[in-house]
Order: C-alpha cells, then sequence, then structure tokens
C-alpha cells in the first residue's frame, strides 16, 4: 500500500511539474508578443513622426532576393508550402537602403507564408527603365474593400488568422517605402493575393536621399 501511494504521489508530482512547465512556456510566448508588438509600435511611430530619413546606396537586387529566399525557403517548407523564386538573368544594381529593403521584403514573405491556405509563395522581379518591382504572391483572394485597408495598422483582411503576428509588419512595410519615395501596393488577381513594391535603378529616382 506505501508503495502504490509513493506511486501516486509521484505521478501526481509529475504532472504538475509538466503544468507548471505549461504555464511558463505559455507565459514566456505571451511576453515574446507583447515585445514584438512594442517594438513594432515604437517602430511605427518613429517612421510616422516625420524626423527619421534613410539613407540609400547602390546595391545589388539579387543579393537581396537569394538572402532572403535561402532563409526562408525552409520556413515555407516548415509551414507546408513551396518558395519559388524568378528574376531576370544577370546581375541588377539598385539605389537603395538594403537593410530597409530587406525588412519589407520579409514582412511580405511572413505576410504571405502565413496566409496562404496551402501551394506556393512566389518571389518575382520585374524591371523597366527607372525602377525594379518586387512582387510576393500567394494563392488566395482579398475583397476589393479591404484593399484599400491592408495597409493600415491592425487590420486584418483574414480573420482566421487574427491571432498570429502584431498586424504591424504591413503598416511599416509601407512607411518605409513612403519615404524611399517608392511604392508598395497590393491586388488580387486570378487566384492569387499579391504583393509589390519599386526598387529605383539609380540615383534621382524617388524623394528621400538624406541618411538616418
Amino acid at each position: 500500500m506505501e508503495a502504490e501511494k509513493d506511486y501516486g504521489i509521484a505521478r501526481y508530482g509529475a504532472r504538475l511539474s509538466r503544468a507548471k512547465l505549461h504555464m511558463r512556456k505559455m507565459e514566456l510566448e505571451v511576453q515574446l508578443c507583447l515585445s514584438r508588438l512594442i517594438d513594432d509600435l515604437l517602430e511605427l511611430s518613429r517612421l510616422q513622426s516625420g524626423t527619421v530619413a534613410i539613407a540609400r546606396c547602390k546595391m545589388s537586387v539579387n543579393d537581396l532576393i537569394y538572402d532572403v529566399a535561402d532563409r526562408y525557403s525552409t520556413i515555407a517548407k516548415d509551414n507546408g508550402k513551396t518558395l519559388s523564386v524568378s528574376m531576370p538573368e544577370g546581375e541588377h544594381e539598385a539605389y537603395s537602403n538594403p537593410d530597409r529593403c530587406e525588412q519589407v521584403l520579409i514582412a511580405l514573405l511572413d505576410n504571405a507564408i502565413k496566409h496562404s491556405a496551402s501551394g506556393e509563395v512566389d518571389l518575382s522581379v520585374g524591371e523597366d527603365d527607372d525602377k525594379y518591382t518586387i512582387s510576393v504572391s500567394n494563392p488566395g483572394e482579398i475583397a476589393e474593400a479591404d484593399i484599400d485597408h491592408l495597409f493600415e495598422r491592425f487590420y486584418k483582411a483574414d480573420r482566421a488568422h487574427t491571432g498570429e503576428g502584431t498586424g504591424l509588419g504591413l503598416a511599416i512595410a509601407k512607411e518605409i517605402m513612403e519615404l524611399m519615395g517608392e511604392r508598395i501596393w497590393a491586388e488580387s488577381k486570378d487566384g492569387r493575393v499579391v504583393f509589390s513594391f519599386t526598387v529605383a535603378k539609380r540615383q534621382g529616382t524617388g524623394t528621400n536621399t538624406n541618411k538616418v
């Protein structure tokens, strides 16, 4: 009887320890989410303050695309998606801020991977005489009424994913692009959701050439 009692106490202790570990894990996740939210709010506030200028310089579009794609291929796979990359042949040079362009591209890829129910996420680059257009697309559709609001803080067109992210990634991306004199937009076509932004090919394109 004593052995059975000791065994029961041990089992209860083990369950209690697992419950405490689970609660601690949940607390850490909440703290991390709050920390990310505060960081994003501060970043957005700083960008919208009118006091931020973004330095631009010559940069490699190839390095931007393939460096980010290398990292996000694994993330896409872990989420049951694939990531394909398409860009013109050869080396391509732009005039922008590589760190800020990477920040925007990551925001768009995060958004596509989270909100795509299945299938392939496409990362593509187009170009004309003055600029490159970098696009990220995923299977799905966005209602016309939602498109104009996608870059607003905390706006989520897909209500099924209200618990993911801080809801500020696209708003921050928009502020960054506008500060660099570039465009960013979303559209829904041919059964896919497409987010695109421009990157100037040379100095003199865009409205902000100051340093931060």
